[in-house]
């Protein structure tokens, strides 16, 4: 971008002795005019007083957060390093034209035993300078502050700010002045939108980018929040927690259009399934719609950051699927931008915390999933460089609309010879025959409330080990798991795991797996071995074997494995699995139009006593019929199965009477 007139200007004024940028840029008088003595300039922060800290060079200045001393008088040394320079103080960083670009409060410093600390340094602008004051300063100056946060939580930190807020410094009086207009409630028309989760949704003020896009596209946004530092889901879910309770209040004050859910990094994906299932109603008692907030992944280089991400986008996808939920796939979008751009940081000096940069990434990937809003193009560039706000626009709106393929995915794709095929089981349902084991626990594959299996064998995610939340298990030394693929497809392999060893349970060289094939879910095929690995594979105390199946070009919608511990080497009942992928070609759906003989339920081309028979006992609810076995059972088309069906189809096979359609039959 070029410089502007008003930023030449200003530079022009360093040398007499006025930092008073931001004439140029108010053409009108504001609501507040607030001027201040100046007590110190450039030294640590004082109680009660202002500091103020120029920049009179034409590059930028950065203030490391343990650059200025306090005073050793009177305090101990423990005492100091606790209290260096800006960690009681609040900051306002105004840019050459005097324009508020950058304010927190409380930045640390990695002394005095403390590691780590999100952030070190805050930049002040060629030509501009950095205010900074503590609560005990005049409280009209603390107003324009929280005025500037819109509301933001935010600590230890500074983030950029959208809210129009000016500045002098007049070096000559040494006075500042601030000024600017009182907020104005949102509209009507405001999209309300509530953050919940910790600091990964609101450090850098990311749910404030989000509104200035928001605004950049022309729609109003509001935001409010229910974050905590390291909050988890599940203590929003309790209503006898503090976080509970403030999560009801927020619920209960004000009507949402949308809430914004992430877990912790360190929740298992049960334990957020079992938060949901409290958090969830709550929200659309209010009258809101859930979204989820897939977190992004700051663990280790960038493999392991992809490892992990790859754990969060299984997980909230799953979520997503659950609740029929928009999810933002912003632990995606972080993998594609360091693919492609390196060089932008996305992370903020604890490598924990996201940087400004992923802020604005996370920000834009909202705002495509959120509110459909192409992010390319958006002015609203957060006090980031043109050119890196641009990467990281096209980045998110790349990854919301294409996703992000991650490598050696077993879970997603097998390249069997020489060809990628995808697992086309993601996803898809699948019945269990076999005692379930506990639903209150982590490793269960039930759900506690409807008794059926959650879905852990067919999402994509092989456990790393078996204590992992990625596993399912059953109580039985007898399991029967059947997958509906949705349409008869081309089968080229099949692949499952098995853990065992630590905990009593039976280890994977125990057991016997068959596998079988229908079209219909009625007649399988005779079932042939699958083949365990030969040796196992040790993870830390615990054992795995994969288990697999070349079908060589099998057809069928339904695949069924039957696993049979034959030999256990443990009292325990059990099996212990985590995945279950089919590699092949996803054949494609029936056509509405594609006839049908009406009754004929399992479509053998006849009507007779076992169309009757699946038909009454799926009335009963003792069965559950297919997609496909319901459009045929279903003679009246009200899209249920009821007691004129079955009675309509018996007195068929009896010649009493003819169902439409199926004159000859």
């Amino acid at each position: 971008m070029k410089k502007s007139l008003s930023a030449i200007l200003a530079m022009l004024l360093v040398g007499m002795n006025l930092c008073a940028f931001g004439a140029s840029s108010e053409p009108k008088s504001f609501e507040n005019e607030l001027t201040y003595d100046v007590e110190a300039v450039d030294v640590a922060p004082i109680s009660g007083k202002i500091v103020v800290y120029p920049n009179d060079t034409s590059s930028p200045r950065k203030l490391a957060s343990d650059e200025y001393k306090l005073s050793n008088e009177g305090v101990s040394e423990s005492q100091i390093k606790d209290n260096t320079c800006f960690r009681q103080a609040f900051l306002l960083v105004f840019d050459s034209e005097g324009k508020l670009i950058e304010a927190g409060a409380n930045l640390l410093a990695n002394v005095g035993g403390r590691t780590n600390s999100p952030q070190l340094s805050v930049t002040v602008p060629a030509g501009g300078f950095m205010v900074g004051f503590d609560g005990i300063t005049p409280q009209p100056l603390r107003k324009a502050y929280d005025t500037a946060m819109e509301g933001a939580m935010l600590y230890n930190a500074t983030m950029s700010i959208r809210y129009e807020i000016f500045g002098e410094y007049d070096k000559t009086n040494n006075r500042i002045t601030v000024k600017y207009d009182n907020p104005k409630a949102p509209s009507a028309n405001a999209k309300k939108f509530l953050f919940v989760g910790n600091s990964s949704t609101y450090f850098s003020g990311t749910p404030i980018k989000f509104k200035g896009l928001a605004l950049a596209a022309g729609v109003e946004v509001d935001v409010d929040y229910s974050t905590f530092g390291s909050a988890y889901l599940h203590e929003f879910a309790d209503a006898n927690h503090e976080r509970g309770k403030f999560f009801r209040s927020k619920l209960n004050a004000k009507k949402y259009d949308y809430v914004v859910l992430q877990d912790a990094a360190g929740a298992s994906r049960q334990d957020s399934l079992n938060s949901l299932e409290v958090i969830i109603p709550l929200i659309k008692a209010n009258g809101a719609t859930p979204l989820f907030y897939m977190r992004y992944s700051s663990t280790g280089d960038f493999y392991e950051r992809r490892d992990t991400a790859y754990k969060y986008h299984k997980n909230y996808t799953l979520f997503g699927k659950t609740y029929n939920a928009k999810v933002s796939p912003v632990a995606d979008a972080f993998i594609t931008s360091l693919e492609n751009s390196p060089e932008i940081d996305l992370l903020a000096d604890d490598r924990s915390h996201h940087s400004a940069a992923g802020a604005y990434l996370a920000a834009c990937c909202w705002l495509y999933d959120y509110l459909g809003v192409d992010p390319r193009g958006n002015t609203f560039l957060a006090n980031l460089p043109e050119e890196t706000a641009e990467k990281l626009q096209e980045y998110a709106y790349k990854t919301c609309t294409e996703g992000y393929k991650y490598p050696d995915d077993p879970g997603n794709f097998a390249i069997i010879d020489g060809t990628e095929y995808a697992n086309i089981a993601l996803e898809r349902p699948y019945t269990a025959e076999g005692k379930s084991y506990n639903p209150d626990k982590t490793w269960t594959d039930t759900n506690k409330t409807t008794g059926k299996p959650l879905g852990k064998y067919t999402d994509g995610m092989f456990a790393p080990a078996g204590d992992d939340g990625t596993i399912g298990g059953y109580e039985t030394n007898d399991l029967t798991i059947t997958i509906d693929l949705g349409t008869k497809s081309e089968i080229k392999r099949v692949l499952g795991d098995a853990f065992g060893g630590p905990w009593g349970i039976p280890s994977p060289k125990c057991l016997s797996v068959t596998i079988s094939f229908s079209d219909d879910a009625n007649t399988f095929t005779e079932p042939a071995a699958m083949t365990l690995s030969s040796a196992d594979t040790m993870i830390g105390s615990w054992k795995r074997r994969e288990i697999t199946y070349d079908a060589s070009g099998v057809n069928a919608r339904y695949v069924r494995l039957h696993y049979t511990v034959v030999e256990p080497d443990s009292t325990y009942s059990c099996i212990w699995l985590s995945e279950i992928c089919v590699y092949g070609t996803e054949g494609k759906e029936d056509d509405p139009a594609d006839e049908y003989m009406p009754g004929d339920v399992n479509g053998n081309n006849k009507i007779d006593t076992s169309d009757y028979a699946m038909c009454k006992r799926a009335f009963l609810r003792t069965y559950e019929l297919s997609a496909e076995q319901l459009k045929r059972a279903d003679i009246n088309k009200n899209g249920k199965v009821d007691a004129s069906e079955y009675a309509m189809i018996k007195r068929h096979y009896l010649g009493t009477y003819t169902i439409p359609g199926t004159a000859g039959n």
